[in-house]
């Protein structure tokens, strides 16, 4: 398996500049129980997994592809 590696500008970016809308963002962590496995710790500095639920923009929303900024400040 050949692994990609994108910052979260890129991921996120990426879906809103075509056409889709955010419903969900995870950064996955491991289990409580899995912590005392050497570097596990550091998986939370440096989540191994980001998990992001979007979906096509819909007829009925405002989904130009622009950002209010407003929103952010």
């Amino acid at each position: 398996m050949i692994k990609q590696h994108h910052t979260l500008t890129q991921i996120i970016m990426g879906l809103l500049d075509n056409g889709f809308e955010l419903e969900a963002v995870e950064e996955a962590k491991p289990p409580e129980e899995m912590m005392d496995i050497p570097g596990m710790k550091d998986e939370l500095r440096r989540p191994m997994m980001l998990l992001v639920k979007a979906g096509k923009c819909r007829a009925d929303r405002h989904c130009d592809g622009s950002i209010d900024r407003r929103r952010f400040i």
